[in-house]
């Protein structure tokens, strides 16, 4: 009990502080490390709360912690992708669908469907007592169908990005972070369901127990001595951990944003909005753009557009659309701007280009 009161207060202590270092050059990763913050403190309130008011801990409380915990995983490793590639990363649709199922498959439960009918012969869940055995059990499998993907996931996320990343130096470093965290997470899974499942001979439940809970506390506090965070403490030397930005480095982080994240298809893109997602200020986005593709931000952003309109020709899109939705297809506001741009890159109009693909493509 007392210790879920210290948590509390060192998760207090630790929003406060990121929120303070929060700034536009560095929101675009931190964000998401204070929204996985922000869950793992609600975990421990939920628990203080149910002891403090003294309920059963029933399968609507770990329901409940299981959706935070796993929105704290997908949190920290949009931290991570975003940290690595040095612009924010969109939240998938997908990440958003896996937890409404975690949620879904729960209340089937709650209603008597399980995945799985097994009575485990443990009392206890840390420290509390299990009420509905079946019900538990069927919520750890539910639990790992879900968080099983996010963390396959995320490891084939990170060992991608890591390899290419414009913004990690010392990137033994964050492979060592990040291995060892993957491994305690296995581990955990791993003895959990060996205990809980009664795989484990009785003798060695009380080690599995104990072991249960330092990898929990483990996996809870792991992050917060992430490179990427430990970065913003007092006397921390910046460059043993990041590569100091330079021009090529910029230019490689926009155009990374605008290939990976196409960006360029939202009409109301700005260089303000290109500034928040990558932490660069906009003299420098200017400079960088022009100094390393020779041109101003409204060319290079439409040279994007013209371009995906170009793969829209190729893929047959005119096949059953018209010429003229091609521009607000690509991202432009309006078709005099688009036909404007595409001539000035491509010195022809789109029918006349669209001639030539289709001419080309029966050669």
């Amino acid at each position: 009990m007392y210790l879920n009161y210290v948590i509390i207060i060192f998760y207090i202590s630790l929003i406060i502080f990121v929120f303070q270092k929060r700034s536009d050059h560095n929101k675009f990763h931190l964000d998401y490390f204070l929204a996985h913050v922000c869950f793992l403190f609600l975990l421990p309130l939920l628990y203080t709360l149910i002891q403090g008011f003294n309920f059963d801990f029933n399968e609507t409380q770990y329901m409940i912690g299981g959706v935070l915990h796993t929105a704290s995983l997908i949190s920290i490793m949009y931290h991570v992708k975003s940290t690595l590639k040095g612009y924010k990363v969109k939240i998938r649709k997908y990440h958003i669908f896996l937890i409404a199922t975690l949620i879904l498959l729960n209340i089937l439960g709650y209603n008597g469907i399980y995945l799985i009918e097994y009575e485990t012969s443990q009392d206890m869940w840390y420290d509390f007592v299990l009420i509905d055995k079946f019900s538990f059990t069927n919520l750890l499998v539910c639990k790992l169908i879900i968080t099983l993907p996010i963390v396959v996931e995320f490891i084939y996320i990170y060992t991608k990005n890591i390899k290419l990343s414009l913004r990690i130096k010392n990137k033994k470093i964050y492979n060592l972070w990040i291995y060892v965290y993957f491994m305690i997470f296995f581990i955990s899974k791993i003895n959990t369901f060996l205990l809980f499942f009664d795989i484990i001979n009785i003798k060695y439940v009380p080690f599995s127990q104990d072991l249960n809970s330092v990898l929990a506390i483990t996996n809870t506090f792991y992050f917060i001595a992430l490179p990427s965070v430990i970065y913003y403490l007092p006397k921390i030397k910046r460059e043993t951990i990041y590569f100091l930005d330079d021009n090529i480095l910029h230019g490689r982080k926009i155009n990374l944003l605008f290939k990976e994240e196409k960006i360029f298809l939202n009409p109301d893109l700005n260089l303000r909005k290109v500034s928040l997602l990558t932490g660069l200020s906009e003299n420098i986005i200017r400079a960088s753009i022009k100094n390393n593709f020779n041109l101003n931000f409204n060319d290079f952003v439409n040279k994007y557009r013209v371009d995906y309109s170009i793969k829209l020709m190729s893929s047959n899109y005119l096949q059953t659309h018209l010429i003229s939705s091609l521009g607000e297809k690509s991202g432009f506001k309006s078709n005099q701007t688009f036909y404007r741009s595409f001539k000035k890159l491509k010195s022809n109009t789109p029918a006349i280009y669209y001639k030539t693909i289709v001419n080309s493509s029966f050669k």
